[in-house]
């Protein structure tokens, strides 16, 4: 039984301790108690274990020896207690700011999650105690050092006094919550700070006596997460002498630290940009393992870059023929039956995507070329001859997208009208490709906008695939790819004939005059 328990003590502590070994624990299973010695920590482990900041690294932790006692009778009532002898802890400053991917920090020791239950209740009421606790801390300016004693962690009851386990709860099944009270207590705390670079500044020192934290803790009751929780610092004395030079020396560490911080603030933005790239997955890969073939993630990134370029294409895709037709004030050869049915796929598309949750890079573009599409559209009728229609049209269309896009529409009309997607914009495309051949001209179709509009859906089926997986998307794709590729195919083909249409007015005014007759004389 003795050594069933030690093994499983073992198996969990090894992922914080190095040195951790069979001989090092003395285990009394029917009496509740137990001890380990000389228990030397995992830097890096507790390092992302305490969420550190980028510009802090723990380089040693240490214990001499720990015991805990266990009344398996009065579990219900009397708390578990661990009891910490000394611990020393080694802290230095980054030149360099860490990076890595963080982990779950402490939640990632918390009890399995489920309803509240009799384990957890067992767990809230641990009680804590540390004789001494020594934090030393290393940078390149400066040396510190913390010293606490008598630290200890305990339940209380709601009016702050010691009491039974089970009146150190307030439950409330009717809002399914649950009020834990826990105070954290120290006798002394010694901080002292020095210069290693100017050793003519005064040594800096704070003393405090009988602290006392008091700490509420709302959980809620069918999955024990953490709603809220409230922290009150109450000081008995607070002792701090404090001269003109250890002001000085004071504002000089403060100094030699705003450069770290700032240095792994940019470390973070960075990584925050990284990470809007790739996943922490593959963030991992290429900057911590340096593993830079692997290629689940080439394909995720190339995909994720693919999208943000067709994003910052599609702000001008159709910036060209917006100025074609102001240009020449005239939207002659444009089908306005073919901009409005690709103005209506545009928008469904745009609907469809933002309603579903779909990552901005996987769609985005949408968003910009509806906002062109519809200028298009309202010029067509403007240069028509229809000044209303086209402030009719555009404030109708204005309300379709706020219809579509806020929450006033079901997902599932979006899903049918999707599908209806397909035949549009194929119609929409292929009436512009039947004007261009009746005409036997593209007229003003900018032949940029055509190709841009080709390389953009030809790269979205991709993107699609990798980042979404939607089906309906990827069918919509391949479709407006086929259309504008029609299109593109016809402004080649049509190119010379635009020019020769051009040249022939100016070739009919060009009349040939007749020879003067010469007058006869005698």
């Amino acid at each position: 039984m003795v050594s069933i328990i030690k093994n499983q003590l073992l198996k969990h502590l090894s992922r914080y301790t190095k040195n951790l070994s069979p001989d090092k624990v003395n285990l009394s299973a029917f009496r509740g108690e137990g001890e380990l010695s000389n228990l030397q920590l995992d830097e890096n482990v507790l390092t992302e274990l305490l969420e550190l900041p980028a510009w802090l690294r723990l380089t040693s932790a240490w214990c001499n020896h720990v015991s805990f006692r266990i009344s398996w009778t009065k579990l219900k009532s009397t708390p578990i207690m661990l009891t910490l002898d000394e611990v020393n802890i080694t802290i230095e400053t980054c030149e360099i700011a860490r990076s890595g991917t963080p982990t779950a920090g402490l939640s990632s020791l918390a009890v399995p999650q489920g309803k509240y239950s009799f384990i957890h209740k067992v767990i809230d009421g641990i009680t804590i105690v540390v004789n001494t606790v020594n934090v030393n801390l290393k940078s390149p300016a400066f040396t510190a050092s913390v010293q606490m004693s008598r630290i200890r962690v305990e339940s209380r009851t709601p009016k702050w006094l010691l009491g039974d386990l089970r009146v150190t709860r307030l439950k409330d099944p009717t809002r399914g919550m649950i009020l834990i009270f826990k105070e954290l207590s120290w006798q002394t705390v010694r901080i002292e700070a020095s210069s290693t670079q100017d050793l003519s500044l005064t040594p800096l020192r704070l003393l405090t006596n009988q602290a006392r934290c008091r700490i509420t803790i709302k959980k809620r009751l069918t999955d024990c997460s953490i709603v809220a929780s409230r922290l009150v610092l109450i000081l008995d004395d607070l002792l701090w002498v404090l001269t003109d030079s250890q002001l000085k020396a004071a504002l000089h560490f403060v100094d030699s630290l705003t450069g770290l911080i700032k240095a792994s603030k940019m470390v973070d933005y960075g990584k925050e940009f990284m990470l809007y790239l790739m996943s922490e997955k593959c963030y991992d890969n290429y900057f911590v393992e340096f593993d830079l073939l692997d290629g689940d993630c080439f394909r995720a990134l190339l995909s994720k870059g693919l999208g943000l370029g067709i994003i910052a294409g599609s702000v001008l895709v159709k910036v060209p023929q917006i100025t074609k037709i102001l240009g020449n004030r005239s939207a002659r050869g444009i089908s306005l039956f073919s901009v409005c049915l690709d103005l209506f796929a545009i928008t469904i598309h745009m609907a469809y995507s933002f309603v579903n949750g779909f990552p901005f890079s996987a769609w985005g573009d949408t968003a910009f070329l509806a906002l062109q599409t519809a200028i298009i559209a309202m010029m067509v009728l403007f240069f028509g001859g229809s000044t209303v229609l086209s402030a009719v049209f555009t404030f109708a269309y204005s309300a379709l997208v706020y219809v579509l896009m806020g929450g006033l529409t079901p997902l599932n009309y979006l899903l049918i009208a999707q599908g209806f997607n397909v035949p549009i914009l194929l119609l929409g495309k292929l009436s512009q490709a039947f004007t261009n051949y009746r005409n036997g001209s593209t007229g003003q179709l900018s032949a940029v906008t055509c190709f841009m509009l080709l390389a953009g859906s030809m790269a979205r089926i991709f993107t699609s695939i990798q980042e979404t997986g939607d089906q309906m998307m990827i069918i919509t794709y391949g479709s407006s790819t086929f259309a504008n590729l029609v299109i593109a195919l016809q402004v080649l083909y049509y190119w010379n004939a635009d020019k020769q249409k051009k040249a022939a007015p100016a070739g009919a005014a060009a009349v040939k005059k007749p020879k003067a007759k010469s007058k006869k004389t005698d």
